[in-house]
């Protein structure tokens, strides 16, 4: 696996152990493209759900663990604290004729971060 911006672009992609797979290293969310034989580029993403709970924050962050547990203070129609805990993941993919377009579609639908000092 390269940490190299194997495609030039602002969403930065390393090369994987299997052959024509990237992955996005910049990204807020896990992030794809695969170049697929018949098909062409693929891109994919996974954003995570969320779900409410009736549990205690205490409680969430004992069964799921603190990173995934959010508490939002009167989040609830009588003024308790709204508790949810991530649920798994959505994930969407659609097929692209080049890598560019891929990126290009990824980077409308995930947030990722740049580092200010590459453009100095």
């Amino acid at each position: 696996m390269t940490n190299v911006n194997v495609f030039k672009s602002n969403m930065e992609f390393s090369t994987t152990k299997f052959e024509n797979f990237y992955k996005a290293t910049n990204s807020a969310s896990p992030c794809y493209i695969e170049q697929v034989a018949c098909i062409g580029w693929v891109a994919s993403y996974e954003d995570p759900k969320w779900k409410q709970t009736g549990l205690s924050y205490e409680d969430a962050v004992k069964e799921f663990g603190f990173k995934n547990v959010k508490a939002k203070p009167n989040g609830c129609v009588n003024g308790d604290w709204l508790i949810e805990v991530k649920d798994g993941f959505t994930s969407d993919e659609k097929e692209f004729d080049t890598p560019k377009q891929a990126i290009a579609w990824l980077e409308t639908k995930v947030p990722f971060s740049m580092k200010l000092a590459e453009f100095i």
